[in-house]
């Protein structure tokens, strides 16, 4: 069980992380500084260097933060869903309009720099959202039931994930002359074409 100390260290990073999550999704990751989150958070701005490195560090507890609530949509889509191809396809589609809703989290999580830790992480796999380890999971389901070869699967994983990101990277930046709908029917039809025999 953690000490009192360590308790009200966990309590005050997550207040920043907080503040700075609310930030983020008012203005964006642009204008975000250690004075408007320590502002929002109630502290002073040196305090928040007892509790993170830099500005980066907290952005990347930021990140983490985000793609935890992306998962849990994405688990509640899944109840309902009945088949292994469904079990990728709606999940990827939840995913999808979580970042129409939150197009400056887009942003924070797949265009700003989060720092030479998080880097490392992505680059060495060992911080993989869980949203992403659920689409994997589901994957091999898709491949114990016959609907994808297992020397596929990697591959279409990785169409997946561009097809995903490249569409939401395209229609958040103004071109895709879609609607946020028809973005959402673009990318179910394109992913459901991975699984056609």
């Amino acid at each position: 069980m953690p000490s009192r100390k360590e308790m009200r260290e966990l309590h005050i990073k997550r207040i920043f992380v907080d503040a700075a999550k609310e930030y983020i999704t008012a203005h964006g990751v642009g204008s975000l500084t250690v004075k408007a989150v320590a502002d929002l958070a109630g502290y002073a701005p040196g305090t928040l260097y007892n509790y993170f490195a830099d500005l980066q560090e907290l952005l990347y507890e930021c990140a983490k933060d985000f793609f935890h609530e992306c998962t849990l949509l994405v688990k509640q889509r899944l109840e309902s869903c009945t088949t292994p191809v469904e079990r990728v396809v709606a999940p990827a589609l939840v995913y999808t309009q979580y970042f129409l809703e939150h197009p400056d989290v887009f942003h924070l999580l797949f265009v700003a720099e989060l720092g030479e830790a998080a880097l490392q992480d992505f680059q060495r796999g060992t911080y993989v959202p869980e949203v992403i380890q659920l689409q994997q999971q589901h994957l091999q389901e898709c491949v114990q039931a016959g609907f994808i070869g297992r020397e596929n699967a990697e591959t279409i994983s990785g169409l997946i994930s561009n097809t995903v990101h490249s569409n939401l990277l395209f229609y958040l930046k103004g071109r895709l002359p879609v609607t946020s709908a028809q973005l959402i029917e673009k990318t179910g039809r394109e992913l459901n074409f991975l699984f056609t025999p």
